[in-house]
């Protein structure tokens, strides 16, 4: 990654809110302190039920979801509940290790993109940051 790449995930992740709703706790802490290190402010769940139900979850400003989650809230499933919860368009990344190709032509058709672990931090801010300003140009249209 060179430094214009760390200067515009830098001033993407600068004053943000992110989620990272996933299980595996070395990936959780890794996505923390890196998007911490960039100036983004951080909430780590391992569970997306305990995430639907937690105060002010709504009030991020971007999702990182893990596809795969223990439960009975799967990734998919938590964005789309979170999205009726919040009554608008939600600003996210699935991330899995799965590559079957069936996992791969269901993963073609969600709404969000599915990112392949190990997840490149440069691809992952700029599918954030696309999907963020696209939200935000269709706000102000509205």
């Amino acid at each position: 990654m060179d430094s214009i790449d760390i200067d515009t995930c830098r001033l993407f992740a600068q004053g943000k809110q992110f989620v990272v709703v996933e299980d595996d706790e070395l990936v959780s802490q890794s996505l923390q302190d890196l998007l911490e290190n960039m100036g983004g402010r951080v909430k780590c769940f391992d569970n997306a039920e305990y995430a639907l139900h937690h105060p002010n979850i709504e009030k991020a400003d971007c999702y990182i979801v893990d596809y795969m989650l223990p439960g009975d809230v799967d990734g998919t499933n938590f964005l789309l509940n979170l999205r009726q919860k919040l009554h608008k368009p939600v600003c996210a990344v699935m991330m899995s290790g799965y590559t079957s190709s069936y996992f791969m032509r269901k993963a073609a058709l969600f709404e969000w993109p599915v990112l392949l672990k190990p997840v490149n931090t440069f691809e992952l801010i700029s599918k954030l940051s696309e999907q963020y300003r696209n939200l935000m140009l269709n706000k102000e249209t509205h």
